[in-house]
């Protein structure tokens, strides 16, 4: 959790964040230390400082279910072009 109050309060107007750090503290009395830090450690994993969505996230239960990952490589599309054909260049313009 600490972590996720240094990135909340990190920002040119820190003293514009206390009511969300007191809503996190409050967070933390109202559920368990450890699934506020689980949800804590996923926000942060996909760079989410909202402290509405980690409350969503503890609503839903959703601090323990894990990332889907992307595949490591995708197929070949059926109809990729290459860069070219999408090239501003007017070749077909006449020149007067």
């Amino acid at each position: 959790m600490s972590e996720f109050a240094e990135r909340l309060f990190d920002g040119p107007l820190p003293w514009a964040k206390v009511r969300q750090g007191h809503k996190l503290l409050r967070l933390g009395e109202r559920y368990t230390a450890q699934r506020l830090d689980a949800a804590c450690r996923r926000a942060l994993e996909v760079d989410l400082i909202d402290v509405r969505r980690l409350e969503r996230i503890l609503v839903q239960a959703l601090e323990e279910e894990t990332t889907p990952q992307a595949p490591e490589s995708l197929p070949e599309g059926r109809f990729t072009r290459p860069g070219s054909a999408f090239s501003q260049t007017n070749k077909y313009r006449r020149t007067a």
